[in-house]
């Protein structure tokens, strides 16, 4: 099969067709070829002096398309127009391992003849002609010296004619040469055939790629992963399973390598699957297209929204409080993922329209100032590059908060600071407990304003029957009950709410609370608004009792 070598066919990825018509019932071959791979190129052997004489050789563009054909060949298609008719289909690297072992037989049987001939062995022949190969060289100027006679002719034939060495004493009155012509024309042999041969003769050159076969049939090519992570679709996922949106990804990516056959994918996926996934899947079949599985697997676990949905929803997501810059990133990088596959935004806009989400729903300002995120609206940076810029202004602000408490000895409180967030809670505990205590003084006030009344009534002689509706309402307020004391006292306290703490306990300015303070200390301002809380709380008590005393009289 010298058109092998002549066309430069990978063998391993090959296989020969018997059985060709040259009509349109051959494509029913092509199409079986065509569901394990592209095919790259059909070659037609038209030597009649060849056995394999109007078959073809088809060449795939990847060896996956061997890897799942190899187990069912030799294969034989009958024509469904003419059953008749069969096609016999057979892995071109057998086919040209055992021809090139028939060659290297003939060649061999060959040589024995040869080495019969002229009285010595082919193994003695062999070993001597190797071992004058393997010689270091001689002299640059050697003496040969012809043979005496007829007689010595073999003993030339062995160990002249395998070595190198040329004839360079001009005083020889014989060249070997015609002696040794002389030998073969008296052995009647062909001149082609004595030891005078080729180094790289067309059989052992076959004999060479015959060896290359079995290497390349023995060495697999890069192992692929054996199954990807599994997925069945339950709810609640399990944690050794991947969710939809990952395991379609890694799908989409096998689909697009071009060295994996749509065959070889299928299986993966149904590797892959697990019930109820699977149950879905059943009626497809293993011959159906991997983009057949991803649509049906879509419309049972894929999200349902469409892409204005999804963009409006990207638009909603803002950052959460606590939640750190480049967590918030990939937070927005995963809906908006979501919505540019269901076509609600552009892939060439995705990073501009990421960019723009987080400048507006970030809350660090100071951070976007820091790496001049706004004035990059018009060359978007990518996500990756934007995550990096971010994880990095995150870590240096970091080290600067560590270097700062080491120096200094303490913590500075900050926004996300447990004991910070700690204090302000017990200050906001500490402010209802003085408004307890104060409806607590109200009613011990009113409680004494009303035993002063009782004694001045008494003294003044009054009439048995205001003494009477006295003792009758000092027997009701002394039996009304704390609460409705409580109650009353509250219903005045929010129409005329007491004066509450308005500014920051931090750094003393208005309009933030301590927890969320990030500016340096302040407590000489601190002292002052405190200072003026006093005195409207003062002044708010003095109010509250001019309105309670009229109201008991």
């Amino acid at each position: 099969m010298d058109i092998v070598l002549k066309e430069a066919i990978k063998i391993p990825n090959s296989v020969i067709i018997k059985g060709l018509t040259n009509s349109d019932l051959d494509e029913e071959v092509a199409i079986y070829l065509g569901k394990h791979g592209s095919v790259n190129r059909h070659i037609r052997i038209d030597d009649p002096h060849s056995q394999f004489h109007r078959q073809m050789i088809a060449e795939f563009n990847h060896a996956s398309a061997m890897d799942t054909l190899n187990p069912l060949l030799p294969h034989t298609i009958q024509s469904s127009a003419q059953p008749e008719i069969t096609f016999e289909i057979r892995s071109l690297a057998e086919v040209y391992a055992a021809n090139a072992r028939d060659v290297t037989r003939a060649y061999m049987k060959q040589l024995s003849e040869m080495a019969n001939l002229s009285g010595h062995s082919l193994e003695d022949m062999l070993k001597e002609g190797l071992a004058n190969l393997n010689a270091p060289p001689l002299s640059s100027q050697p003496t040969v010296s012809p043979p005496a006679n007829r007689g010595e002719t073999s003993s030339y034939v062995q160990g002249d004619h395998f070595s190198d060495q040329p004839a360079v004493d001009s005083s020889q009155s014989k060249d070997p040469t015609p002696t040794l012509n002389q030998n073969l024309i008296d052995l009647n042999l062909p001149t082609q055939f004595y030891p005078t041969l080729e180094l790289n003769p067309p059989s052992v050159q076959r004999v060479v790629v015959e060896h290359v076969v079995r290497s390349s049939e023995i060495s697999s090519h890069s192992p692929m992963p054996s199954r990807f992570r599994a997925f069945s679709g339950r709810i609640p996922r399990p944690n050794n399973e991947a969710d939809y949106d990952t395991w379609r990804t890694s799908i989409e990516v096998l689909i697009n390598d071009p060295a994996v056959s749509d065959l070889n994918c299928t299986q993966r996926i149904l590797d892959s699957l697990l019930s109820p996934a699977t149950d879905i899947t059943k009626h497809l079949g293993p011959d159906a297209k991997p983009s057949e599985y991803l649509k049906v697997l879509d419309s049972a676990f894929g999200a349902v929204e469409d892409g204005d949905e999804l963009y409006a929803r990207f638009m909603n997501t803002l950052q959460n409080e606590g939640e750190r810059p480049s967590a918030y990133l990939q937070r927005l990088h995963v809906c908006l993922t979501k919505a540019m596959r269901r076509g609600g935004v552009s892939a060439s806009d995705f990073d501009k329209q990421l960019l723009k989400q987080f400048l507006r729903g970030c809350w660090e300002d100071s951070l976007i100032s820091d790496l001049q995120l706004g004035q990059r609206k018009e060359s978007p940076p990518s996500f990756s590059e934007l995550l990096l810029l971010l994880r990095t202004e995150e870590d240096k602000q970091a080290s600067k908060v560590s270097r700062m408490r080491q120096h200094l000895g303490q913590n500075k409180p900050g926004p996300n600071n447990p004991k910070h967030r700690a204090m302000s809670n017990v200050q906001t505990i500490s402010s209802s407990e003085s408004d307890f205590d104060v409806l607590k003084k109200q009613i011990a006030d009113l409680s004494a304003q009303l035993n002063s009344w009782k004694m001045e009534s008494q003294n003044q002689n009054q009439p048995k029957q205001s003494k009477s509706k006295c003792q009758t309402i000092n027997a009701k307020v002394e039996a009304c009950p704390m609460k409705k004391k409580v109650s009353a006292t509250q219903s005045l306290a929010k129409t005329n709410p007491k004066p509450r703490p308005w500014y920051c306990f931090y750094c003393g300015e208005d309009g933030h609370i301590a927890s969320s303070c990030e500016n340096e200390p302040n407590p000489s301002l601190v002292a002052t608004k405190k200072k003026q809380l006093k005195e409207r709380q003062s002044s708010w008590e003095a109010s509250t009792r001019a309105s309670d005393e009229p109201r008991l009289n």
